[in-house]
This record gives structure tokens, sequence and C-alpha cells, in this order.
């Protein structure tokens, strides 16, 4: 064998060792660079279901140590952004069931309740976790819950509109209670929610069945007095007795018309001064003024003694 063949042999034989060699290392990088990937998607998988405790190892040299290092500063700033979201939850909750006399129900597509306050036990009687996964429906009585349904499917509710209206609850025991109900359209972790607001009527309704009461005895007083009596609401006469009508002529025909009408033009002014001034002041006023006989034109010398009142609960 000649020198230059020796020399060939062995620059040969190393070459070859040493091309073995890289390739082997590159085989052995290739597949610590799938392990540390199979490492990053398992991880993101995990982050998507909100487990944030698996995260790859970041140690410096490895293949995917920066790409680890970034999932780990996610991972952290989903942490503080969870404790963030359960601390507003838990404040949000202490607050709807600190308040009383109202009570809040969150319900599904399907009006199931998926939450409700502890407004629910002061007004129905009923602990929180006893009507969930119940339908709202069976909280409501029979006859309010017909006028209420077709309404909860409407469009303009599903767009994000709201209701506003009276109804009446069940209570535990058999009992049921007049209501004030809001209805409005939320999310709750992505998924639509309906927002039931229930407060307690019971004392509205029972002060308008009282006025009723009191105006339509007033106004059994007032049909046998000798003496004009009426009611007048924003300038316009909307009871007046038979007395006051034969009085001024227009028997039958005086409610729906302007007080301003029976007052003699001369005096017109003065009166409309006194009613707004009784009106600021709450308190009763008397005064002399002409009325106008509707009949005839003539007028009359009156005495009217204005007292502010309340009729169907407005002034």
């Amino acid at each position: 064998m000649t020198v230059p063949q020796a020399l060939w042999l062995l620059l040969g034989g190393a070459f070859g060792g040493g091309f073995i060699v890289l390739l082997l290392t590159r085989l052995l990088a290739r597949e610590e660079g799938r392990a540390g990937m199979r490492e990053i998607i398992r991880a993101l998988e995990d982050m998507s279901e909100g487990r944030l405790d698996r995260l790859p190892p970041a140690d410096e040299g490895e293949p995917m140590a920066p790409v680890a290092a970034a999932l780990s500063t996610l991972a952290e700033a989903l942490r503080r952004r969870a404790a963030e979201q359960e601390r507003q939850a838990v404040s949000l909750r202490s607050l709807l069931d600190s308040a009383r006399g109202v009570a809040f129900i969150g319900t599904d597509e399907e009006g199931n309740v998926v939450f409700s306050s502890e407004g629910v036990r002061e007004l129905l009687g009923f602990a929180p976790e006893e009507i969930r996964a119940r339908s709202v429906s069976r909280l409501f009585t029979e006859e309010s819950w017909e006028q209420l349904a077709p309404k909860l499917s409407r469009r303009a509710l599903r767009e994000g509109g709201g209701i506003e209206e009276k109804a009446r609850v069940r209570r535990r025991g058999g009992g049921e209670i007049a209501v004030h109900l809001s209805v409005a359209v939320g999310l709750e972790e992505g998924n639509r929610v309906l927002f039931y607001t229930i407060r307690d009527a019971t004392d509205a309704e029972n002060l308008e069945r009282e006025l009723r009461e009191s105006e339509e005895k007033y106004r059994r007083l007032a049909e046998g007095l000798t003496e004009g009596a009426f009611v007048i609401q924003d300038g316009l006469i909307v009871y007046a007795n038979r007395s006051l009508e034969q009085l001024v002529g227009a028997e039958g025909s005086l409610r729906g018309r302007p007080f301003r009408d029976l007052i003699a033009s001369e005096d017109l002014l003065r009166v409309m001064d006194l009613i707004a001034e009784t009106e600021a002041a709450n308190r009763s006023t008397f005064f002399d003024c002409r009325v106008r006989s509707l009949g005839g034109g003539s007028t009359i010398e009156a005495g009217i003694t204005l007292s502010p009142a309340r009729l169907s609960g407005r002034p």
C-alpha cells in the first residue's frame, strides 16, 4: 500500500466516523425536540381545560425552554385572572345575597334555575339549593306564568331587551304573594342566561287596595253632598258629583273637561296660581271666585276649598 493510499484510508475513516457521530447527534436532538413538543402540546391542552399545574420543564439548554418559559408566564397570568374573577364573583354573590325584599334568579335557555340568591328564602320560603335545576315556571302562579311565558320567547327579549311587569309567585306551603318582576338576558360562562329580579310588592298591592276603597268611600260621600265636589288631575276634571253638574248646567258632561272652563275669565289667572301654590305647599286653600254656568253663559259667586290628594296613586 502506498503512502497516498494509506492517507486516503485514514482520512476516509476519520470523516466517516465524524459523519456518523454528527448524524446520531442530530437524531437524538430531533427525538428530544419531539418529546419537548409533546410536553408543550399536553400543557396547552391542560390549560385549555383550566388545569394550570402541569407545565413542561423550562431548564436552560432544553430545546423547548423558551416556549416552556412563555407558557409558565401565561399560566401565571391566567391564575391571577382566575383569582380576580373568583373574587369578583364572591363579592357580587355577597351583594346579591344581602339585598332585602328582592330575589335574583338565573335560568338557562330551557328555563331551569342555574343560580339564585338568598332572597328566595325570604320571599318564597325556599333555600337557594332547593330550587336549583327546577323549572322557574313552578315558582309562578298558573295565571301569571300564562301571561309571562309568551313574552319570554319574543325576539325583543332574545336580542337584549327586557320585561317589566307585575306577577304573583308561589310561596312554600301553598301561599302566594304579589311581586314586581323584571327579566333581562345575559351571559354566564359563555351561555345565554335569563336573569329574573323579583321584588316584594305586597305593601304596594295593599296600599292600592286601600286607596281604591277610600276613593270609593269618599265618592259615595261626595254624591250625597248638596255642595258641588270635584277632583282634578293634570288640569282635567276626572270626577264631579251630581250637585256640581247641576250647579253649572252640565249634567253628565263634566268628566274629562278642563277645570279652567268652569272659572270666569276675570278670575282665571288668580285661580290657576292658587291651584299651583296649593299643590306646591301640600295644604288646603279656600278662596272665592266666579264660576261659569256652562248651560247659559252667566256666572255665579262661589267659595272653593282645594285640598291636595291622590287618586289611583297619582296627585
